[in-house]
């Protein structure tokens, strides 16, 4: 089976503490194509919206996007655009990757966000990475992914930690004092002790609202197996933002 799926995810936390999302996605599949755009806007009211936005076109390049980065999107509530101002380099985790099918890397650490929608101006702190997946997720063999990333007033730090069903495991950490990387060391975890927090998403990551066509959601299920998704917001400094997700796969994610 041709299989191949490419996804950019790009994040916003605005001065209010909305959380605006944004996933651009390929995927070749048995010789076919497929392009998609969505945006998830978490408000400080604890209210959750997803929207579709029109096919982007087929080609992207994820080193284009560079110090400076902008998406637009047409959605069915108005356009919105977001403009990334990169404060930090790119990063490419060191030594082998998680599975030889399978490449994450970060785009952009730390930005400075200026975004537009429906004509209205925000600004805020924006985060950027890159997946890439040349065997479907049900067969990779995850059973537990750990990913977040945290803005403090002088430091940035994005980790990711998995869990095989096989027992093993693969972790990664950068971490920026000012605009240095500094040497990578253990796992670190946003953990939900921090407060205040705020629940994003609770519940399966391949719901109606992100797959509302029933083929694209049986097609998407059947790729990737039972997901569940646990995302929150934290400030673990009065001056900070951090984004934190856990997602189970597999029987777990039937949870």
């Amino acid at each position: 089976m041709t299989f191949r799926f490419r996804k950019l995810y790009a994040d916003v936390v605005s001065d209010d503490g909305t959380v605006t999302i944004v996933y651009l996605t390929w995927l070749e599949l048995w010789g076919a194509r497929f392009a998609s755009a969505g945006v998830e806007r978490y408000g400080p009211d604890g209210g959750r919206a997803v929207q579709h936005a029109r096919q982007q076109a087929w080609e992207f390049n994820p080193d284009s996007v560079g110090e400076g980065w902008g998406v637009h999107l047409e959605l069915p509530t108005g356009d919105l655009e977001l403009r990334y101002q990169s404060a930090l380099s790119s990063w490419r985790p060191n030594g082998d990757l998680p599975d030889p099918a399978m490449e994450w890397r970060v785009l952009i650490p730390r930005a400075t966000v200026v975004g537009r929608s429906s004509g209205q101006e925000f600004r805020g702190t924006g985060y950027c990475d890159w997946v890439e997946l040349r065997r479907p997720p049900r067969l990779l063999g995850m059973r537990r992914l750990r990913w977040g990333h945290v803005h403090l007033p002088s430091e940035t730090v994005v980790f990711t930690a998995l869990e095989f069903a096989s027992g093993r495991t693969w972790s990664r950490v950068g971490r920026w004092q000012g605009r240095e990387l500094q040497p990578q060391g253990g796992a670190v975890e946003l953990g939900e002790g921090h407060e205040p927090i705020r629940v994003l998403h609770d519940g399966p990551g391949l719901d109606r609202a992100r797959f509302p066509a029933a083929a694209t959601r049986f097609v998407a299920r059947a790729l990737t197996g039972p997901l569940h998704e646990r995302r929150w917001l934290a400030r673990p400094a009065g001056s900070a933002w951090a984004v934190h997700e856990r997602v189970s796969f597999g029987n777990g994610g039937q949870a």
